[in-house]
């Protein structure tokens, strides 16, 4: 688990035999005192509050890297192919003289296909 403390430096817990929790400092802007290994009670005291930094989920990292790859033409043309699907059974509905197929129409049916898949 990594902490930030009320000055920005970064500590993160290590794990001792003696079964004090013991912090070392892994970012600091003060010269040299990253790599300072001390009891977590101390650096609560001294340098506190601590506040947890989230760590991130993988499940996140995914999601970033997708999103920053963008939509796959496979990913468009299946879209494509859905929308084209709901057009045409919108469309061979029969509808009564005042009424025609709407956009919305075309786009509820094809979410009900993409759900239904």
């Amino acid at each position: 688990m990594k902490y930030t403390d009320r000055h920005g430096d970064t500590w993160e817990e290590l794990t001792s035999q003696s079964g004090v929790a013991e912090l070392e400092c892994t970012e600091s802007d003060t010269a040299g005192f990253a790599g300072t290994v001390l009891p977590k009670l101390e650096v609560e005291t001294d340098w506190g509050p601590l506040t947890p930094v989230p760590e991130p989920s993988e499940c996140a990292a995914r999601a970033d890297e997708d999103k920053a790859a963008g939509p796959t033409v496979s990913d468009v043309m299946s879209r494509a192919s859905v929308f084209q699907a709901a057009h045409a059974m919108v469309s061979g509905l029969k509808w009564g003289d005042d009424d025609a197929p709407s956009i919305y129409d075309v786009l509820q049916v094809a979410k009900w296909m993409g759900e239904s898949e």
